[in-house]
This record gives structure tokens, C-alpha cells and sequence, in this order.
């Protein structure tokens, strides 16, 4: 589940293992304010402001948690 950076025709591990560590400690930070009953609304932008990433990038990590 790494999200690869290729440059120069080959994949960068560093960069993909800090992606995978990064995307694990997002998903983490989600599953403990879901266990604490925030609103889906709140996780969001609170993910975004912490994290800086984008509002589809946590609505893609939240999809598999709510379906």
C-alpha cells in the first residue's frame, strides 16, 4: 500500500515509506476522533489543518470507514 514517487525513471523508497508512515498516522489520528464521536465534518477539516492535505484526500481515507 506504498504511493510511489518515481523520478528520473525510478521509485524514490524514502519518499514512499515517509507517504506510507505519513497516510498510516492520518488514518490513525481518523479511527481515534471517530471513537471519540466527532462529526465527520469536524475530522475533516481538523485532518486538513494538522496534516495538510486535501479535503479529497481524507475523503478518500474516511470512504472505507463509513461504508
Amino acid at each position: 500500500d506504498l504511493e510511489f514517487e518515481v523520478e528520473d525513471g525510478g521509485v524514490d523508497m524514502c519518499v514512499s515509506l515517509e507517504n506510507r508512515y505519513r497516510k498510516e498516522r492520518i488514518i490513525s489520528a481518523i479511527e481515534t476522533m471517530q471513537e471519540d464521536g466527532k462529526a465527520e465534518t469536524d475530522i475533516v477539516e481538523r485532518i486538513i489543518q494538522k496534516y495538510k492535505v486535501t479535503k479529497e484526500y481524507v475523503q478518500e481515507l474516511l470512504s472505507p470507514k463509513t461504508a
